[in-house]
């Protein structure tokens, strides 16, 4: 993996570059955005650890619940949020769910923008982010 070093700056004019406004005023939504992006809690660690080792394989929601240890209440809107922000991005599997025996799966994964944020936004939270092992 090649990491390319930006700056803070950067990062929020690339995170808005993508963002669909529709009515919210440029200030509320950048104002959402920052407060989300520098609030790096815990739980937030630890989904955005797991997203990055996903990949593009990307993880299921309940894949997401049982490997973070979290609950449901906090990872799907969690996950909300970061799709509101374009960080994530999620898609339902292709599966027939009478051939497999269960519904179908959303998976959500990092966006090349999130997946930049995501890395920026843990090496300079090396401390949360070492506190835990999934």
């Amino acid at each position: 993996m090649c990491v390319t070093v930006v700056s803070a700056a950067t990062l929020y004019r690339l995170a808005f570059s993508q963002l669909d406004l529709g009515s919210k005023p440029l200030g509320a939504v950048a104002n959402y955005t920052r407060r989300m992006v520098q609030r790096l809690t815990k739980p937030m660690t630890r989904v955005l650890i797991l997203l990055l080792e996903a990949g593009d394989d990307g993880c299921y929601g309940l894949e997401l619940i049982e490997k973070a240890g979290l609950a449901a209440g906090t990872v799907y809107p969690m996950l909300t949020r970061l799709e509101e922000i374009h960080w994530v991005e999620s898609r339902w599997e292709d599966v027939d769910p009478s051939s497999v025996g269960r519904p179908a799966r959303r998976y959500y994964e990092l966006t090349a923008t999130g997946r930049v944020q995501a890395i920026a936004k843990l090496d300079g939270n090396t401390g949360g982010a070492e506190a835990f092992s999934i």
